[in-house]
């Protein structure tokens, strides 16, 4: 199954002790930060369906990065994208491989507020 990944801060969406407020597997409000747009676009990269292509685009946004804490990340699949008729577009990356910019790189667009609380929903388990 493809899927598209955003990378985020684990600490964010898991906590070792959730708010007694918080709803059990319910992550904090504060993980909305890494589902930032811009101009109603939210950067993700294309996996392929044999996550062939998984190292390399980790390592592309690795390069991003002046840390070397650790890369967390979440999944969402295409077929939900697909489902509730979100634009995936190819955009450009930023990062410093070039061939992964263009094959993988993409941006969610047209997102809404509603669009974006999916995608946080939805998202499937963490791998890395």
């Amino acid at each position: 199954m493809s899927y598209v990944v955003r990378f985020i801060r684990k600490s964010r969406w898991q906590h070792a002790s959730a708010p007694s407020w918080l709803p059990q597997g319910e992550p904090t409000g504060d993980c909305l930060n890494d589902l930032r747009t811009t101009e109603n676009k939210l950067s993700v990269w294309l996996i392929e369906n044999d996550p062939s292509n998984l190292d390399r685009v980790l390592a592309a946004f690795a390069a991003t990065r002046d840390s070397t804490a650790p890369l967390d990340y979440r999944r969402v699949s295409l077929g939900w994208i697909q489902r509730h008729r979100l634009s995936l577009l190819p955009t450009s990356g930023d990062s410093p491989d070039q061939e992964a910019n263009h094959r993988w790189h993409r941006d969610l667009s047209q997102l809404s507020a509603t669009g974006v609380a999916g995608v946080q929903q939805n998202q499937l388990s963490r791998d890395g």
